[in-house]
């Protein structure tokens, strides 16, 4: 069985007089970044709730994140993020003063239809002048095709049966790469494409080609299994391979397809002259996986070996030939996906744990009885407020996090 879906989306818009378009809100975005220039800090503009992103706020870039609205049954918000430049580009310029991104979470469990129209509401609402939807340019910089499937299990040794056209190949080790949502793409791109990935003992996959198109074959089980972060679960894909039926047994492999702005100049719409990398992020999105035939039938194949020294004249796998013939179209979420609790309550308490003992060490404090007895007293003195004031932030901080993760308390 297979699960095709678009994986991470990076868009950009195009706005005339950005700065000017956007000078309230990036005075009010400046400031919170001046008052917590190294963690995000929360705030309200207009209607919308805005997180600031110090990690992708670089140089001219500035970075937040806002919380889709939320479903009264669902127990996680998806995030979107956004950067904005701000100085005004030139009209040569190549570059589009506004990012989007959209990571798995979003592609995988809510209609991209949605996930457009909330982002162009975004954009109207943190803006200064009354300037229609439809004026707004838009085109797909990067997006990662990704294909699930549990008809495969692949080893180290299968690597010589694939045959590619990229001119790169390595195995590499999940446990190398750093985390996704915590990386620049730009930076995190040049690094993990170049990297050989021979780091532990269990092998988890391989990676083929690197730039403008790179396919990572890996085992996408082991990678949410071994997920040690209570922030950033991705327990959710387990839920939609249980709805698909497949064999727990099993482990989920996925194949999943990177491609930059430079490729999508490459391949056209379906029955047009036109570009991926001209046309509007809806048009693209919505044609995206025409590409798949090329992509798993000439650019990478899996193949059987039989004797001939040429590798591309082995017969093509027929579970990979299946595969490739029927993955032919798009098919978003139709509907809404629910998401687990965002915080995982067991990590939690593991890492609470830890901070506990290590703070009874450091107040001097030889019992855990005493420390739980005491604990309330021995913040606030820590953080030099009263134990009002330090229960005044804590039921703030607990509304605060339940409103962006979707929980009703």
């Amino acid at each position: 069985m297979y699960l095709s879906q678009i994986d991470t989306l990076v868009a950009h818009v195009y706005i005339p007089t950005a700065t000017q378009y956007f000078a309230s809100f990036l005075r009010c975005l400046e400031e919170w970044e001046r008052l917590s220039p190294y963690e995000s800090m929360n705030g309200q503009f207009r209607d919308l709730e805005i997180l600031t992103y110090p990690e992708r706020t670089h140089g001219h870039w500035h970075a937040f994140q806002t919380p889709f609205p939320p479903l009264p049954e669902c127990t996680q918000t998806v995030l979107l993020e956004f950067r904005i430049y701000d100085q005004e580009q030139k009209e040569d310029s190549h570059q589009w003063p506004v990012e989007v991104i959209y990571r798995s979470t979003a592609c995988w469990t809510i209609p991209f239809p949605e996930l457009w129209a909330f982002t162009l509401s975004v954009l109207q609402t943190i803006g200064d002048i009354s300037i229609a939807k439809e004026t707004f340019l838009s085109r797909i910089s990067r997006i990662d095709l990704a294909i699930d499937t549990d008809q495969f299990q692949w080893h180290a040794e299968d690597r010589i049966k694939f045959v590619t056209r990229a001119k790169t190949n390595a195995q590499f080790i999940l446990q190398a790469q750093p985390d996704e949502d915590d990386v620049d793409f730009e930076t995190a791109t040049s690094t993990l494409n170049t990297a050989s990935y021979h780091v532990g003992e269990q092998f988890t996959g391989f990676t083929f080609g690197k730039g403008n198109i790179l396919c990572r074959i890996y085992n996408k089980w082991f990678e949410i299994s071994q997920n040690h972060s209570y922030k950033n679960a991705k327990r959710f894909f387990a839920d939609l391979w249980q709805e698909a039926g497949w064999d727990k047994t099993r482990d989920v492999w996925r194949i999943e397809f990177q491609l930059r702005r430079a490729a999508l100049h490459q391949f056209k719409i379906p029955d047009t002259e036109i570009s991926f990398a001209h046309t509007d992020v809806p048009t693209g999105v919505q044609h995206i996986f025409s590409l798949l035939p090329y992509l798993l039938l000439e650019w990478i194949t899996y193949r059987e070996p039989n004797g001939n020294q040429n590798r591309s004249k082995w017969p093509m796998d027929t579970i990979w030939l299946h595969m490739a013939q029927t993955l032919t179209g798009y098919m978003p979420p139709s509907e809404r996906k629910p998401l687990p609790p965002q915080y995982d309550a067991t990590l939690l308490a593991k890492t609470l744990r830890g901070y506990l003992s290590a703070f009874a060490v450091a107040s001097q404090i030889s019992t855990s009885a005493e420390l739980l007895e005491t604990l309330p007293a021995l913040l606030a003195h820590t953080l030099s407020l009263s134990q009002e004031e330090l229960y005044s932030m804590l039921d703030t901080e607990i509304r605060r996090k339940a409103a962006l993760t979707g929980c009703w308390l």
